[in-house]
């Protein structure tokens, strides 16, 4: 036997004796060797372990030139190699293919297809529009319906292909890295007109807010929304003294955008959107009283009405000079390009609206969509709602890209507009990746009026505690809808900021810094729940989530 001067010499004989023998311990050895790697890791399974990502996406393996500029190697990385795939575009849409003509993945040359990507069509559209991403015609046509992949919607795969353009741009030609937003002249202007005015107090018109509005609020809202509450929720807007009432419910309540007769079917929400923040709060599903949201907020609508249609509209005077005027969108867009996205690695906007899952539109593969399951439902104006143990999940394959891309820096942040449902859920799970609720990578969750960060690192235990918890004094944590952040580094450990100002809570001692070498990449990222049962679900609305793999 080969090497056999290694061996003793009775264990030498005993291995010349068969064939069969030799067969019987290299299995012997495999089986061992199997049975070790088994017992490595945690013992804690996740339980729903599904592989949904099933567009395949696998750039092909490219040997043509080298990329000649930055700009170029930038294009490849962001916006080649995510669309070369022969499920994508590489199939048509190189040279020898049937879009030939437009070969902006060619397959032979990058900088032949950067070229394609940047020019103009017989149209004279441009295939990217570096300084309108959005205006793109490679966007725009997916978004028509060509050729997006898989099952996912047609503006799905646009809004993921416009976070290709845009990590791609960003890389080369922002330093702040924001998302561009390029305003294009208004087409639909508004002409002032007349408008009602709030009456004095609450009792100056007829009828008036103490006998319409105010009795839906008390009965209804004072659970929170009153000073006298055992679980006092600001603006106490169905408190006792109803003119304070009124003066809180004036923000809440729009006297020239009604809904007559108050209609609230599917379609009419779909079709226009209730500007009184009470109404459209309960669509959201927000303490309803009844077992139908819509009827309640009917009856909110129908008090709203009579209150408006006591009010004496008022004209504008003649002698002013008046000018026409913007919506409220159009100034949201105009403001909407402030975040910081050059290290975003997953972010899901849920504009989708219908549907059982969510999209990560932030062009960093893989793609880490959402299943729905259990109680999740869709909110007006962007955003889901869990309830009663709902939740939405990645799969366990594409949320090891949050492993991989973590791990490499150190250091995350997760952000998040969150909307919780009430401030008397305990550990409940707003944001989770994890295995359970005894094994996870990191989550955020809400106890009472409080965040929690939990976060795995070699200074903390494998649940990632000792946790981080804001100050319960400080009552950080709201019912109502709050821009969160919360980050981690080496340096400065755990930290959270909510609307923008960090809450001055520090790691609890010995559990600061350190490094994320433990981390789990068999765990499954999820919303509004842990993974496993629904002992620790949440209740509330988010609108917005996203990931960083840098400190903000």
């Amino acid at each position: 036997m080969k090497h056999e001067q290694y061996y003793s010499a009775p264990f030498a004989l005993f291995l010349q004796g068969t064939q069969p023998m030799r067969a019987f311990l290299r299995k012997l050895t495999l089986m061992s060797t199997l049975a070790l790697l088994t017992a490595c890791g945690d013992s804690t399974e996740v339980e729903t372990n599904v592989n949904d990502n099933t567009d395949n996406n696998t750039a092909p393996v490219y040997l043509g030139p080298a990329p000649l500029t930055n700009e170029v190697q930038a294009f490849k990385i962001e916006f080649w190699d995510k669309l070369s795939s022969t499920n994508r575009c590489g199939q048509c849409h190189t040279n020898g293919g049937p879009a030939a003509s437009f070969a902006f993945v060619d397959l032979q040359d990058v900088n032949t297809a950067y070229t394609q990507a940047t020019s103009r069509n017989s149209q004279g559209q441009l295939l990217v529009d570096r300084d309108n991403p959005s205006s793109s015609r490679v966007i725009l046509r997916v978004g028509e319906g060509h050729n997006c992949w898989e099952n996912n919607p047609n503006d799905i795969c646009a809004t993921i292909i416009e976070g290709y353009v845009n990590n791609w741009l960003n890389g080369t030609t922002s330093s702040s890295s924001g998302r561009s937003i390029v305003l294009a002249p208004l087409t639909d202007t508004i002409a002032p007109g007349d408008s009602r005015n709030f009456p004095a107090t609450s009792q100056d018109s007829n009828p008036n807010f103490a006998t319409t509005i105010y009795p839906v609020l008390t009965a209804n809202c004072s659970g929170c929304h009153s000073e006298t509450s055992g679980t006092p929720q600001s603006p106490f807007f169905a408190g006792a003294d109803v003119e304070a009432a009124y003066e809180a419910a004036k923000s809440k309540i729009d006297l020239d955008n009604l809904f007559i007769p108050a209609d609230f079917s599917l379609q009419a929400n779909l079709d226009k959107n209730p500007k009184s923040r009470f109404v459209s709060r309960i669509l959201e599903q927000h303490n309803c009283w009844t077992a139908s949201c819509t009827d309640d907020a009917e009856e909110m609508q129908t008090a709203i009405n009579n209150f408006a249609g006591g009010i004496v509209l008022t004209a504008i005077d003649g002698a002013l000079i008046t000018s026409q005027a913007v919506t409220f969108n159009d100034a949201t867009l105009a403001s909407g390009g402030n975040r910081y996205e050059n290290d975003q690695i997953a972010l899901w906007e849920f504009k989708t609206g219908a549907g059982n899952e969510a999209f990560d539109s932030s062009g960093v593969e893989p793609a880490m969509k959402l299943t729905f399951s259990g109680p999740v439902s869709w909110i007006l104006g962007y955003g889901v709602n869990f309830s009663s143990g709902g939740k939405a999940q990645a799969s366990t394959v594409t949320s090891k890209k949050l492993t991989d891309l973590i791990t490499l820096t150190n250091a995350y942040s997760l952000e998040a507009w969150v909307i919780p449902g009430n401030v008397t859920q305990e550990d409940s799970r707003i944001i989770s990746y994890s295995a359970g609720d005894t094994a996870r990578n990191f989550s955020m969750s809400q106890t009472l009026y409080n965040y929690e960060f939990l976060n795995r690192s070699s200074n903390t235990d494998a649940e990632g505690r000792a946790s981080l918890m804001t100050d319960p004094d400080d009552e950080d944590l709201q019912a109502a809808l709050q821009h969160v952040v919360v980050t981690y580094d080496a340096v400065n450990g755990r930290r959270v900021y909510v609307n923008g100002v960090f809450t001055d809570d520090t790691d609890p001692a010995g559990t600061q810094g350190g490094t994320l070498l433990d981390w789990n990449d068999s765990y499954a990222f999820v919303l509004g729940n842990e993974v496993s049962g629904s002992a620790n679900a949440w209740n509330g609305t988010l609108r917005m989530v996203a990931i960083h793999n840098r400190a903000l």
